[in-house]
C-alpha cells in the first residue's frame, strides 16, 4: 500500500499531502524539490509552471469586471548577471526552480500567479476570489519569500555562484479584469494603473526588501512594522507617491488598537452589551467563571466594545490575556496560543535560543509547576532548540500535545487563584481545531475559576463552542441613525459637514460603525465638506460617495462566497438595494426553481435577506455597501445592458410605476442610455416630489434631467424641455435655499433668455416671475417693481386669470416695501377677489406659494399700517386658514410668517412667540431656510417684549446673520429696528443707535420706505437714554444730528404724509410722552387725540390701549 502522507521535518508527525503546515506543531511544509533536469521535465510534462486552477476562475474569465485588486511584482535580482555566467540550460534549471518555489509560497497565501516573466512574477491577491486581508496576504507572502530564499539558495548552491536575492513591490487599487479578446485561451489580465504602480515600486526596492504604496500601508497598519521612505517619483506618474518599506510582522498584542491609535470614536449605543459584560465580570470575581461570545457582522464594533470593557475594569486588580485569530493561520496548530505564550514570557525576535530558554525558566519557576517537565513542552511548542540541561520530550506527538495543553491549563488555573483573569479571544471563527479544542477544555474548568472568557466572532459563523451550555451569546446589533450621526460628528471634529453629506453617510453606513468611520474619513480627506465654500453648503445634487478603499476587500470577499452566482448578484444589484422576485425573474430569464434555489443560497450566504419568507416578499441586500460593491464590479456596458432591460420591463410589465415611482424609471433609462425617455421621467419625478414638498429630491431629479439635455441634439423640442426644467428647478430651489439664492437667478435668467430666443410665450411668465422674486428678496425693489409690471402686461396678453392674480400679488408686494401702501392694497385686494378654488393646487406648485394666500397675508400689512387692525387680522386669519386647507407647506410658512408679524404689530407677544415657534418647526421639517431665519428673528422680538432680552437678542442676531448669508435683504430695515429696540431694552442704547443709523442708510440706498417712520421713532427713543457726552460724540460720528424730539416730529410727518395711521399713532405717543417728561407744554396732545379718534377698530391692540391711557392721564 502506498504512503499517502508526508512527514513533518520537525516533529515527525504524519501529515496529509495537501497540507501546507504541520497540524501538530505548525511548521511550514515544503514539497521535495527536483534535483535533475530530467526530473523537472517529467513532472512538468512540457509546462514551464502550472498555474493553479482556483474556485471561481471559470466564472470570471468570460465576463470582464471591475475589481479592487492587490498587485505584487516579484523580481529575481541580478538575473542578467547570472545569465552571463551560466549556460542557457543551467539558467533554465535555476529559473524553473525559482518560479516553482515562489509559486508554492504564493499559493500558501492564496495568491494567483497571473504572469511569469522569466526572472519576475506578477501576482494578484483578490482575484479570482477576494479575501478581506488580501493586502496582508501579499505582504506576508513577500516576507516569506525573503525568508525562504536562503533555503532555496542552499539547494541550488552547487549550480550558481553567489547569493540569490529578490525584491517586491505591492500596490492596491481598482482594475478591470478580463481577457483582451474573445478567444477562450487568452489570459485574464488586470487593466489599470494599479499594475503599473506595483511594477514601478518593485524597481525602487533594494535586494531583499519589500516596498509598498501608502494605500497598502493603510490596509496593513497594525499588522506589520514599516518605515516611511517619503515621497518618490515613479516613472510614468505625474505626481510623487508616498512609499514605505516593510520591515517585519508586528508583534503587538492588539492590532485593532494599534491600527486605530488614539482616534477612537466614543462608544455609542452599546449600553446593553456593556451592562451584560460588567454583570458577568462581577460574577467571575465571585469565583464563578463565565464564557461570553460577542457576535455580529464585520465592522459592527465588537472589538470596540471589548476595548471599552477593558477600560472599565482597568483599575481593578486582575490579569488580562489576549489572543487574536487570523484567517491565514486557520491551519496552523495552536497559532493564537503560541503567540500568547511568546508575549507572556516576553520572548523576542532577536533573542537567542539560550536567552529564550532562560526567560522560560525564570517565569516558570514562579509557579508550582514541574519546570523540568513543562519547560521542554513549552520550548517544543515555541520551536526553541533545547540545551543539554533539558532533554526533549520522549512522548508520541499526540501525547506530547496533550501534555502541553495540560501544562497550559495548569498555568492558567494557577493564575485564576491569584487574581480574576480576563481572557480575550478575538475572531474565534478563524481559530484552528487545536485552539478550539484547548478552549473547550478550558470551559470545562470555568465553574470554579475566576476566569472570564470573552470571545468575539462573526454572526454568520457556526462554532462548536457556541453549543456549550455555559456560553452566553451577546449579539451586537446595528446602530440607529442618530447613533451613527454621533459617530460621524465626532470623527469630523471641528469640521461642519453639511446635512446633505451627513444624510448620505448615515444611509451608506446603514448602522455599521466601521462603515460610518471609513466613509467619514474618506469625505474629510477628499475635501467633500462644508468648510466655508458655498458650493459645499448647497442642498442640491451632491456627488455620490464612493466606497472607501479600506472597505473594498471585505465587501468583495463577502460577494465572492458565491462566485457561480456573480452574474445574478450583479443583475440584482442593478435594481438597487431592494428588488422583487417577479421582476428579477423577468429580467434574468431563469426558471422559477433555479432562481428560487439561487436566491436561497444568497440568503444563506448572508448577502440577501427577506423580512417575510415568501416568494412575493421583496429581497434586500444585507447591507447597502454590499449592493454597491456588487454594482461597481460591472463594467459600463454590462451595467447599461441590465439597466435598459429593467427599464423596458418596468414600462411594459409594470406601467403603474411611471405614476408612483417615475424616478425609478428615470434612473434605469438614464443608465440604460435612453436619454429622451429618461428626461421625461426625471421631469415627472421632480414635479411629483414638489407636490409632496420633497424639494431637495426635486432639485436632484431636475438636475439629472438638465444634465442629460446637455448632450441632446440642439432642437426646438430640446430647448422647450430645458426651459421647462429650468423653471421647475428654480421653483424648487426657492423653497430650499430661499428666493435670493444666486442659483435661483441663474436658472430663471437662463430660462428667460431661451424663451426670448425661441419666442416661447407660454413659459416666459414663470421665468420672469422667478427673476422678480429674486430681485425683490435681494432688496432691489425698483427692478422688482419693473419686473412685476412686466408680469402684469404678460398676464393681460394671455388673458389668463391665474396669471393676472399672480401679477397683482407681485405688484402688491413690491409696492408695499417701497412704501406705496395704498397702491399695494389695491393690487392685493384685486388679487384676492380672483380666487378660483379649482385652480389653487396648481398655482401653489407653479409659483412657490399660493397667490391668494399671498395676497391675503400680505394685505394685512397695509391694512394694519394704514390704521385698520381688525381688517388686517381678518385677512391674515383667512390666509392661514386657506393655507391649512390647501396643505401646501410653503404657503403655510408664508401665512404663519405674516400672522406672527400681525401679533407683534398688535402687541400680542405671547401669540407671536407661539406662531414663530410653529413657523420654525415647519421650516426645519420642510427645509425652508428663508422662512426659518425670519421666524428666528420674529421669535427674538417676541422674547424681548416678554422679558427674555438676551435670549431674544441672540436669536435675532443669529437669524439676521443667516438671512443675510442667503443673499436676502428684503425687510432688512425692519429686522434692524427689532434688533435696535432689543439693544435699547438691554441698556445698550449706543449700540442700538448705531444699528438704526445703518438701517436709515440702507433705506436710502434700497428705497425700502414702508418702515421708515418707525426707524426715526426708535432713533428718538434711543437718544433719550444717552447722556450729553455720548450724544456729542454721536453727533460728530453720524450725519443725522436730529434731537429726540426732532426724530419724533419727523416720524409723525413721514407717517402722516403716507397715511400710515398706526405708525403716526406710535410716533405721537412717543412725542407726547417726551414732552410731558421734559415738563414742556404737551403741544402734540391734540394731534394724538385727533389720530386716536380717527380709528374705528382695533381698540384692543396695544398701541391704541396705550394712547387711550395716555390721553386719560393728561388733563
Amino acid at each position: 500500500m502506498s504512503n499517502v502522507n508526508q512527514q513533518c521535518p520537525k516533529c515527525d508527525c504524519d501529515i496529509p499531502l495537501e497540507f501546507h503546515f504541520c497540524g501538530n506543531c505548525g511548521t511550514p511544509l515544503i514539497p521535495d524539490r527536483p534535483t535533475s533536469f530530467q526530473e523537472i521535465d517529467t513532472r512538468q510534462q512540457g509546462t514551464i509552471l502550472p498555474i493553479r486552477s482556483d474556485l471561481g476562475l471559470q466564472f470570471r474569465k468570460s465576463t470582464p469586471e471591475i475589481r479592487h485588486l492587490t498587485v505584487m511584482f516579484c523580481d529575481l535580482v541580478g538575473s542578467t548577471t547570472l545569465s552571463e555566467h551560466m549556460s542557457p540550460e543551467d539558467l533554465r534549471f535555476l529559473l524553473i526552480h525559482y518560479e516553482e518555489y515562489c509559486e508554492e509560497i504564493i499559493q500558501r497565501y492564496e495568491g494567483y500567479v497571473a504572469k511569469l516573466l522569466g526572472d519576475g512574477l506578477l501576482i494578484y491577491f483578490g482575484y479570482p476570489l477576494a479575501h478581506e486581508d488580501d493586502c496582508h496576504r501579499a505582504v506576508q507572502t513577500s516576507l516569506t519569500l525573503l525568508a525562504e530564499m536562503d533555503r532555496l539558495h542552499e539547494r541550488l548552491k552547487e549550480h550558481i555562484n553567489g547569493r540569490l536575492s529578490i525584491r517586491t513591490g505591492i500596490h492596491v487599487g481598482q482594475v478591470v479584469m478580463g481577457q483582451m479578446s474573445n478567444r477562450d485561451d487568452r489570459e485574464v489580465v488586470a487593466i489599470g494603473s494599479t499594475t503599473n504602480i506595483a511594477a514601478r515600486l518593485q524597481t525602487l526596492a533594494a535586494p531583499d526588501t519589500v516596498i509598498i504604496s501608502e494605500s497598502v500601508f493603510r490596509m496593513i497598519k497594525g499588522g506589520f512594522e514599516c518605515q516611511s521612505l517619503g515621497y518618490q517619483t515613479l516613472k510614468g506618474l505625474t505626481q510623487p507617491i508616498s512609499v514605505y518599506q516593510v520591515l517585519h510582522a508586528s508583534t503587538v498584542q492588539n492590532r485593532f488598537e494599534t491600527a486605530v491609535g488614539s482616534n477612537l470614536y466614543p462608544l455609542v449605543g452599546r449600553d446593553r452589551e456593556m451592562s451584560q459584560l460588567l454583570t458577568r465580570w462581577e460574577t467571575t470575581k465571585d469565583g464563578n467563571g463565565q464564557a461570553i461570545l460577542l457576535t455580529g457582522e464585520p465592522g459592527i464594533g465588537k472589538s470596540r466594545v471589548v476595548k471599552s470593557f477593558k477600560e472599565h475594569v482597568a483599575q481593578e486588580p486582575h490579569i488580562q490575556l489576549e489572543c487574536q485569530c487570523y484567517p491565514l493561520t486557520q491551519n496552523s496548530s495552536l497559532d493564537p496560543i503560541i503567540d500568547l505564550v511568546q508575549r507572556y514570557f516576553d520572548l523576542r525576535r532577536e533573542d537567542t535560543p539560550l536567552e529564550k530558554t532562560q526567560k522560560l525558566e525564570a517565569v516558570l519557576k514562579q509557579y508550582p509547576l514541574p519546570v523540568d517537565e513543562v519547560l521542554p513542552l513549552f520550548a517544543s511548542l515555541l520551536s526553541i532548540p533545547l540545551t543539554q540541561a533539558y532533554p526533549g520530550p520522549m512522548s508520541t506527538p499526540q501525547r506530547q500535545k496533550e501534555k502541553t495543553l495540560e501544562a497550559l491549563l495548569g498555568l492558567l488555573m494557577y493564575l485564576t487563584q491569584k487574581h480574576p483573569v480576563l481572557f480575550i479571544i478575538e475572531d474565534i471563527q478563524w481559530a484552528d481545531p487545536s485552539t478550539l479544542g484547548f478552549f473547550g477544555l478550558l470551559m470545562e474548568r470555568l465553574p470554579t475559576a475566576q476566569l472570564l472568557l470573552l470571545f468575539t466572532a462573526r454572526s454568520s459563523m457556526t462554532l462548536p463552542l457556541v453549543q456549550a451550555s455555559s456560553m452566553i451569546v451577546v449579539p451586537v446589533a446595528r446602530l440607529s441613525h442618530h447613533q451613527i450621526t454621533q459617530i460621524i460628528e465626532h470623527i469630523a471634529g471641528s469640521i461642519k459637514l453639511t446635512d446633505a453629506i451627513v444624510r448620505q453617510l448615515v444611509a451608506k453606513a446603514d448602522g455599521v460603525p466601521l462603515y460610518a468611520e471609513e466613509l467619514t474619513k474618506m469625505v474629510l480627506e477628499s475635501n467633500i465638506r462644508a468648510d466655508g465654500q458655498p458650493s459645499q453648503q448647497a442642498a442640491g445634487p451632491f456627488p455620490s460617495l464612493a466606497i472607501p478603499n479600506t472597505l473594498h476587500p471585505s465587501l468583495l470577499a463577502r460577494l465572492d462566497q458565491m462566485p457561480q452566482l456573480a452574474e445574478l448578484v450583479q443583475m440584482a444589484a442593478t435594481f438597487g438595494r431592494e428588488f422583487t422576485y417577479d421582476m428579477l425573474k423577468i429580467v434574468s430569464g431563469l426558471e422559477s426553481a433555479t432562481l428560487q434555489r439561487d436566491l436561497q443560497q444568497l440568503v444563506e450566504a448572508d448577502l440577501l435577506c427577506q423580512e417575510v419568507h415568501s416568494p412575493n416578499a421583496p429581497y434586500m441586500f444585507k447591507h447597502a455597501l454590499i449592493q454597491e460593491e456588487a454594482y461597481q464590479t460591472m463594467i459600463r456596458s454590462t451595467r447599461q445592458r441590465y439597466h435598459l432591460a429593467i427599464a423596458k420591463m418596468l414600462d411594459q410589465q409594470f406601467p403603474e410605476i411611471l405614476e408612483t415611482q417615475p424616478e425609478l424609471m428615470a434612473h434605469h433609462y438614464t443608465h440604460g442610455g435612453v436619454d429622451d425617455r429618461a428626461v421625461y421621467c426625471w421631469r415627472l419625478a421632480g414635479k411629483r416630489a414638489i407636490q409632496r414638498s420633497a424639494n431637495i429630491e426635486a432639485i436632484s431629479h431636475f438636475h439629472k434631467g438638465l444634465e442629460l439635455l446637455k448632450t441632446a441634439p440642439d432642437t426646438l423640442q430640446r430647448t422647450q424641455q430645458e426651459i421647462d426644467l429650468l423653471i421647475l428647478q428654480g421653483t424648487a430651489q426657492i423653497a430650499v435655499k430661499g428666493y435670493a439664492s444666486s442659483e435661483v437667478k441663474d436658472f430663471f435668467e437662463r430660462a428667460q433668455q431661451l424663451c426670448e430666443l425661441v419666442e416661447e410665450r407660454n413659459q416666459l411668465f414663470p421665468a420672469v416671475h422667478g427673476l422678480w422674486s429674486f430681485f425683490l428678496v435681494r432688496g432691489q425693489l425698483t427692478t422688482a417693481l419693473e419686473l412685476g409690471q412686466k408680469l402684469y402686461r404678460l398676464a393681460q396678453d394671455h388673458q389668463d386669470n391665474n396669471l393676472i392674480l399672480e401679477s397683482h400679488f407681485c405688484l402688491g408686494l413690491s409696492l408695499t416695501f417701497l412704501g406705496d401702501l395704498l397702491g399695494a392694497q389695491e393690487h392685493l385686494n384685486t388679487g384676492a377677489t380672483l380666487y378660483r378654488p379649482l385652480d389653487q393646487d396648481s398655482l401653489a406648485f407653479r409659483f412657490g406659494q399660493d397667490p391668494v394666500v399671498g395676497c391675503l397675508a400680505q394685505s394685512s400689512w397695509p391694512f394694519w399700517i394704514l390704521g385698520y387692525p381688525d381688517q388686517a387680522q381678518r385677512r391674515v386669519n383667512e390666509a392661514f386658514s386657506l393655507a391649512q386647507t390647501l396643505g401646501h407647506p410653503h404657503s403655510l410658512a408664508f401665512s404663519l410668517h405674516y400672522l406672527t408679524h400681525f401679533y407683534l404689530f398688535s402687541g400680542n407677544y405671547q401669540a407671536a412667540l407661539e406662531t414663530a415657534e410653529a413657523e420654525i418647526t415647519l421650516s426645519k421639517e420642510q427645509g425652508f431656510p428663508f422662512w426659518l431665519n425670519m421666524a428666528m428673528m420674529l421669535k427674538g422680538g417676541a422674547l424681548v417684549e416678554l422679558g427674555g432680552v438676551e435670549l431674544g437678542l441672540e436669536g435675532m442676531r443669529q437669524g439676521l446673520r443667516n438671512h443675510l448669508s442667503l443673499g436676502a435683504a428684503i425687510s432688512r430695515t425692519y429686522w434692524m429696528s427689532l434688533l435696535a429696540h432689543g439693544l435699547g431694552r438691554a441698556g445698550r442704547g449706543k449700540e442700538g443707535l448705531g444699528v438704526i443709523e445703518e438701517a436709515l442708510t440702507l433705506r436710502e440706498e434700497s428705497g425700502e420706505a414702508w418702515w421708515e417712520a418707525e426707524l426715526y421713532r426708535l432713533r428718538g427713543q434711543l437718544l433719550l437714554n444717552l447722556n450729553e457726552g455720548t450724544l456729542q460724540t454721536l453727533r460728530r460720528k453720524f450725519r443725522r444730528a436730529l434731537t429726540a424730539e426732532e426724530c419724533f416730529d419727523h416720524a409723525v410727518t413721514l407717517a402722516r404724509n403716507r397715511q400710515q395711521k398706526s405708525l403716526e399713532l406710535r410716533a405721537l405717543i412717543s412725542l407726547v410722552q417726551f414732552q410731558r417728561q421734559q415738563g414742556q407744554t404737551v403741544s402734540a396732545l391734540a394731534s394724538l387725540q385727533e389720530v386716536y379718534q380717527w380709528f374705528s377698530e382695533g381698540f384692543e391692540t396695544a398701541d391704541l390701549q396705550t394712547a387711550k391711557a395716555l390721553l386719560e392721564s393728561i388733563p
